[in-house]
């Protein structure tokens, strides 16, 4: 791939993210670009990695993004994370291919999983001395 067209390729997954993000309808956008339902979808979700893979690499506050109305919730702190990625990153394949999930056991889980529930998912305090 050359430059213009990674350039060119980093500007098209950048607008449509964009536009999704601000409330613009797919078909909309889908007339724009010229892309079918499933590319324009695929191009956002695509974004939508890179910035969770920005945020999760520099210990940024996580936010998840599925869907455009997910992104319209969070939009300025997306498109904000979104201008500090290069074209290069926009174009390349995803660093992180799934999220990392570490399994508990035991009551150790069970107390975890009650204390969230009532805690509006803060984190739960280590006990002294463990």
């Amino acid at each position: 791939m050359t430059d213009a067209e990674r350039q060119r390729l980093a500007e098209t997954r950048r607008l449509i993210f964009k536009n999704l993000a601000n409330g613009v309808v797919v078909e909309k956008v889908m007339a724009a670009f010229g892309l079918s339902e499933k590319e324009v979808l695929d191009h956002f979700r695509f974004v939508a990695r890179k910035i969770w893979g920005y945020r999760f690499e520099r210990g940024m506050p996580y936010i998840k993004v599925e869907t455009p109305a997910d992104a319209r919730c969070q939009v300025a702190p997306l498109l904000h994370t979104l201008k500090r990625i290069g074209p290069v990153s926009l174009t390349s394949d995803h660093k992180f291919s799934h999220e990392v999930v570490v399994p508990i056991d035991g009551g150790e889980a069970k107390d975890r999983i009650e204390y969230l529930d009532r805690h509006d998912h803060r984190p739960m305090p280590v006990a002294a001395g463990k």
